[in-house]
C-alpha cells in the first residue's frame, strides 16, 4: 500500500496461494460496500470464521436472502423505534456510574479505581442490546463482582460447574477473548474444520456458542406461545417500542413480513444482533476512554462542553445531546481511526459519555494492553483506565 498509494486496488497472495483484493480508495470501498455490493461476496474461510462464532444471520448472508432479511429487519432498528429507548439507555448510563463509584469504593484509599473498559463497557451494551433485542433486563452491571474481570473460560471450568447461572456476559467473554489456542484453532477453522478436535479450548468454545443458541431458542418458543396466546384471548397490546425478537413473533403470521421464516434463521439474526451489535459499541466506548486518558486536553474539552449544557438542563435530552459538536466530532472520530462500529449506535454511545464524563476523570495506567488478533473488530484487551470522581 506504500507503494502503491494511487492504486484503487491492490492484489496479493496468502496462505496456499489464496488471492486477496484491498481496496486502496474511497471509491472501491463505496462500490464494494455499497453501490454495488451485492456483485461482490464475503470469502469461504471468512464465513467459516464469522459464522462459527456468531451464527448465520443477515450479517453473513448474500444477495436475494441478504435483500430479504434485511427488509424484514428494518423496522425495530429505525431511528425513531430506537429513540423511544432513550429511557433505556439512561438508565444503563446511570449504571455504569454506579459501577464505577463501586470501583473507587473497592480501592483501600478510595480515592481512585481502576476499570478494565472493555469489560465494563461490554456488561452495559450487552445490557441495552439485551433490551433492544430481546426486551428483557440482562443485568449483567447490576451484579457484576468487581475486580473479577477474568474470562469465564478461565476460572477453572467453571462453565461445567455452574451451567444454570452461566450468563450472556460469560459467553461472549469466551467467544470475542479466546487463548493463544482458542485463537489459533479460529483461524485455522477458516481453511479446514478444526472444532472436532477434543481439547479444552474447543470444549470451553463451543459450550460458550451452543448456550447462545440453546438460550435463544428458548426465548424465542417462549415468547412466540406468549404473543399467540395473548392474542387468541384478545389481551395482546403492542409495546409502545417493540424489542426485535417480540416484533420477529409478530410479524410471523401470513402476509408478515417474517411469515414462514425458520426457526434456525430466527437463532442466527438474535445471535448477529446480540453480537455485533453490543460489542462494537463497546469497542467505541473502550477507545473513546483510552483517548480521553491520554489526552487529557481533549477530555477537559469535552467535560467543559457537557458542564455548560447540564448547567442549562440537568437531565439533558438526546436532542440537547445531538447539539454537542465536540462531542459529536470525538465520536466520529474515535469511529474512523478504529471503526468498531457504526453510527446507528451513536445514541447509546453519546448518552453513556455524557453521563460518566460528567461525573468522572479518566488518567491512564501504565499498563501494557493488545488487540484481539483474529478478531473481526478492533477489541482490545486488558485496556485499564484510572477513575476519579468528580466532586
Amino acid at each position: 500500500m506504500r507503494e502503491n498509494l494511487d492504486a484503487p486496488v491492490i492484489r496479493y497472495l496468502t496462505v496456499a496461494n489464496t488471492e486477496v483484493l484491498v481496496c486502496n480508495s474511497l471509491n472501491c470501498h463505496k462500490e464494494v460496500l455499497q453501490t454495488k455490493c451485492y456483485s461482490f461476496r464475503k470469502p469461504d474461510r471468512w464465513l467459516r470464521m464469522f459464522e462459527s462464532m456468531v451464527g448465520k444471520g443477515v450479517l453473513s448472508m448474500e444477495g436475494a436472502e441478504h435483500r430479504a432479511a434485511r427488509k424484514m429487519l428494518a423496522g425495530p432498528f429505525s431511528l425513531s423505534n430506537i429513540r423511544k429507548l432513550e429511557p433505556v439507555f439512561l438508565s444503563k448510563a446511570k449504571d455504569v456510574n454506579s459501577l464505577f463509584d463501586y470501583a473507587i469504593a473497592a480501592n483501600p484509599g478510595g480515592e481512585w479505581g481502576v476499570i478494565d473498559c472493555t469489560d465494563t463497557f461490554s456488561k452495559a451494551t450487552l445490557d441495552i442490546i439485551g433490551a433492544t433485542t430481546l426486551g428483557i433486563d440482562l443485568a449483567n452491571i447490576t451484579s457484576t463482582n468487581f475486580g473479577s474481570h477474568a474470562p469465564a473460560a478461565k476460572k477453572d471450568n467453571a462453565y461445567r460447574k455452574d451451567h444454570e447461572n452461566y450468563s450472556f456476559h460469560q459467553a461472549y467473554t469466551v467467544t470475542f477473548s479466546q487463548d493463544a489456542t482458542g485463537k489459533a484453532l479460529l483461524y485455522a477453522n477458516g481453511f479446514f474444520p478444526t472444532r472436532w478436535i477434543p481439547i479444552e479450548a474447543n470444549r470451553v468454545f463451543l459450550f460458550a456458542t451452543n448456550w447462545l443458541a440453546s438460550t435463544l431458542t428458548q426465548f424465542i418458543r417462549s415468547r412466540r406461545s406468549q404473543v399467540r396466546g395473548a392474542i387468541a384471548a384478545g389481551k395482546y397490546v403492542q409495546r409502545y417500542s417493540r424489542d426485535l425478537l417480540s416484533f420477529l413473533i409478530e410479524e410471523d403470521v401470513p402476509g408478515g413480513l417474517a411469515e414462514g421464516v425458520p426457526e434456525k434463521e430466527l437463532v442466527g439474526h438474535l445471535l448477529q444482533f446480540m453480537s455485533a451489535g453490543h460489542d462494537t459499541s463497546a469497542n467505541v466506548l473502550s477507545w473513546g476512554l483510552y483517548i480521553m486518558a491520554t489526552r487529557q486536553d481533549i477530555q477537559s474539552k469535552l467535560r467543559d462542553e457537557i458542564a455548560g449544557l447540564v448547567a442549562e438542563t440537568p437531565d439533558p435530552t438526546y436532542t440537547e445531546i445531538e447539539r454537542l459538536r465536540y462531542l459529536d466530532h470525538f465520536v466520529k472520530e474515535v469511529l474512523r481511526v478504529f471503526s468498531p462500529g457504526r453510527s446507528f449506535a451513536f445514541l447509546e454511545i453519546k448518552t453513556i459519555f455524557v453521563e460518566i464524563i460528567r461525573n468522572y476523570r479518566f488518567l491512564g495506567v501504565e499498563k501494557p494492553f493488545t488487540v484481539e488478533n483474529p478478531c473481526f473488530t478492533l477489541r482490545p484487551a486488558g485496556l485499564e483506565v484510572r477513575l476519579e470522581k468528580i466532586v
